[in-house]
């Protein structure tokens, strides 16, 4: 039996990991469904059985996993609350979507790099006082665009240490949800 949690297709023993779509390698084929799906879709209920050796050994959100994990902040801090409201005000929108599908695809990528880096804890300081923290103080002015040009900087310069060199062209009109892509 697996924890109360969002389930993702990437954690079902259904999920075909290695056999990836080569038009989209977010997407992997389903056996059961018989179709490629995004890894990090919420998995369906009908056909979904857990695969223990898929459970994530770390937060999916490596700004969590920075705040939380490394830092040792609780979790209903006001940093991420002020980062949690920003991100339903950035559901509301469409042309913001694509970077909440890019946080969802590469931040687990990102939260496994931190987890596993020696030097975990001063790359955490250095993120939460060079962007993290200066982030959290334009939302909470209100300086939205310069707070996604602060996060946008982040994000490029964690794959650039991580050499994560994953491109995404996303129709803005396909994004639902968190990010996710409309079926």
């Amino acid at each position: 039996m697996y924890e109360w949690y969002v389930c993702y297709c990437r954690e079902c023993i259904k999920m075909d990991l290695s056999d990836r779509n080569r038009y989209d390698n977010n997407e992997a084929y389903c056996t059961e469904r018989r179709h490629y799906y995004n890894i990090n879709d919420r998995a369906c209920s009908t056909y979904f059985e857990y695969d223990e050796n898929r459970k994530p050994t770390s937060s999916t959100c490596y700004i969590t996993t920075i705040i939380c994990n490394i830092l040792k902040y609780d979790d209903n801090c006001t940093c991420l609350n002020t980062l949690r409201k920003f991100r339903d005000y950035m559901l509301t929108q469409p042309c913001l979507l694509s970077i909440l599908y890019e946080y969802d695809v590469i931040g687990p990528i990102i939260s496994k790099y931190i987890e596993e880096d020696e030097n975990k804890e001063q790359i955490a300081i250095h993120l939460y006082n060079n962007y993290i923290g200066p982030t959290v103080r334009l939302i909470e002015n209100k300086q939205y665009d310069l707070a996604i040009k602060k996060y946008a900087d982040m994000v490029n310069i964690l794959k650039k240490l991580y050499n994560i060199d994953i491109v995404l062209t996303i129709d803005e009109e396909k994004i639902t949800g968190k990010g996710y892509l409309k079926k």
